[in-house]
Formats: C-alpha cells, sequence, structure tokens
C-alpha cells in the first residue's frame, strides 16, 4: 500500500519513524477506523483519523479537540500502536485486538479472563490488516481459552427457549431423597411405642444369643493344634 500525500503519508511517515511503527499499518488502522475522515465521529466517543478516545489524548497530554487535527491524531494512534506492539511481544494481530478493545480488554481475552469480543474478532480479520496478520490471526484465536463458547455466551438468550426451559424445570425438581421424604406420613405414639418396644426385644434377643453362643464355646470340647501340640486357650502340653 502506498503512502501518498493525499492519504496523510508526510503525518503517517514522520509518526511511524517517531515510534518504529510500520506506515503502511498506521495507513490500514486510518482507513479501517475512519475511512480517512479527520472529522469521523464514533457512538461510543472516539472521534478523528485513527478514532482517539478522550481517556487517550488526555493520558498522551493532549486536549480534546486535538483529537480532530490530523497530525496530533496520527501522532496519538501511532503512539497507542506501538504501545500495543510492545505490550504483545510485537505480535501484530494482538496488537490490533488491543487498538480496538484496549491493551487490558485484549490482555484479558487472550488469558481467557473473558469472553472474546465479536467486534475484536470481526476487526483483526478485517481484510484491510490482511498484510500484517496472516497467519496470525488463527494463532492469536486459538489462543484464547473456548473463542468459540465465548462468541456463543456473548449472544443474547432466549429465556424462553424449549432448551432452557427444559434445563430450569430439571434443576428445579426435587431429588430423589427430597421426594421420598415428601411422601412419608409422621406417625402416630402409639406407633412409636410399638417400635421402640421391638427394637428392646430384638436387643435382648441379640444378647441372650450372644450368650448362649459363649456358652456354646466354652463346652465346646478343644482341638489340638497340629503346629504346636499344645491345648487352645490352656497353654499347657
Amino acid at each position: 500500500m502506498a503512502i501518498t500525500p493525499y492519504n496523510y503519508g508526510a503525518l503517517i511517515q514522520n509518526a511511524a519513524k517517531k515510534y518504529g511503527v510500520d506506515p503502511e499499518l498506521i495507513q490500514s488502522v486510518i482507513k479501517v477506523e475512519s475511512g480517512g475522515n479527520p472529522t469521523a465521529a464514533s457512538g461510543t466517543g472516539p472521534v478523528g483519523l485513527m478514532q482517539i478516545s478522550e481517556g487517550l489524548a488526555k493520558d498522551y497530554g493532549y486536549n480534546l479537540k486535538d483529537r480532530l487535527d490530523p497530525a496530533k491524531n496520527i501522532d496519538m494512534g501511532a503512539r497507542y500502536l506501538a504501545q500495543n506492539l510492545k505490550a504483545f511481544g510485537g505480535d501484530t494481530t494482538k496488537a490490533l485486538l488491543g487498538y480496538n478493545q484496549g491493551t487490558g480488554g485484549a490482555n484479558s481475552m487472550i488469558a481467557g479472563r473473558k469472553p472474546l469480543a465479536p467486534e475484536g474478532a470481526k476487526y483483526i480479520q478485517n481484510p484491510a490488516f490482511q498484510k500484517f496478520t496472516t497467519g496470525g490471526i488463527p494463532a492469536t484465536l486459538h489462543s484464547i481459552a473456548n473463542p468459540v463458547a465465548a462468541l456463543e455466551e456473548s449472544k443474547p438468550k432466549d429465556q424462553y427457549s424449549s432448551a432452557l426451559l427444559q434445563r430450569d424445570a430439571a434443576l428445579a425438581a426435587p431429588t430423589q431423597a427430597q421426594a421420598m421424604a415428601g411422601q412419608a406420613t409422621p406417625i402416630t405414639a402409639q406407633q412409636a411405642q410399638q417400635v421402640n418396644q421391638q427394637q428392646q426385644e430384638g436387643d435382648n434377643n441379640d444378647h441372650w444369643g450372644d450368650a448362649a453362643l459363649a456358652l456354646a464355646s466354652m463346652l465346646a470340647p478343644r482341638q489340638k493344634s497340629q503346629s504346636t501340640q499344645t491345648w487352645s486357650g490352656l497353654g499347657r502340653g
């Protein structure tokens, strides 16, 4: 892409040299952000050739009206591009994502701490950036945790869809234990007394059985051990 005077060539070249950024990359950003219109304004606040936000202008020590000055706007935009290139180790694809979504926002997306913004994914795949991102876009997208799931998560949900209604019904259904507890009926005082009496009789039977087994053990004939030839339990030869 040629850098010519009518598309702010000199201003682009100066900023590119000052911040060490490819002049064609700066021009590509201008094309995508404003189409070369120095008074272009975004509905979210950024204005000018490279769509500079109020916050960025203040951070760089400029007045807000300076954003409509082509030379100052390009200077701020090129500086921000250089900042993102440095933050992402020279990876142009990630740097462009940072330019569009903010350096911190891009970092969070790449680290998987927040979903990949559809606007950001679309931005880095713009044909105007193809020269700088060929081979880099897949690497960037794949480095973001579950990019497809993130995009799906960002879509509006139909709260009345059959799938969501079935899921909500399943979550609200009682567990088996809860269902059994709900079916149980309380017993009367008389029934409780009968249960306690039966339990006590059972305990007495258990004690009698234990005593009978102990007595039978004592009366049983003792066998000689084949290995030691001693009487079991008496210790005599």
